[in-house]
């Protein structure tokens, strides 16, 4: 549970500082919100590449597929969620 949360405080303190810094050097070929999305994307490429959500715990033996869905899932919510808070 703990590496879950580690990635998922990771993946949101990377977003806001990229926002941050495309704010404050005025890069003006793409919005912050631009490029959240695109860390997003290339975040689940990477899990879906890698065989396995990188949100669920997919080394331990006693959880299911569906709880991994599930997982994802919300992680997915809990990301999209504060992407709109930024608009």
């Amino acid at each position: 549970m703990q590496e879950e949360l580690t990635l998922v405080w990771l993946l949101l303190i990377t977003t806001v500082l990229t926002s941050f810094f495309i704010q404050r050097y005025h890069v003006q070929y793409i919005p912050p919100s631009g490029a959240a999305m695109i860390l997003g994307m290339a975040c689940g490429g990477i899990a879906k590449a890698a065989g396995e959500c990188l949100f669920a715990a997919g080394k331990r033996a006693n959880v299911t597929a569906m709880q991994q869905r599930a997982a994802c899932a919300e992680a997915v919510n809990v990301h999209a969620a504060y992407l709109h808070s930024l608009a």
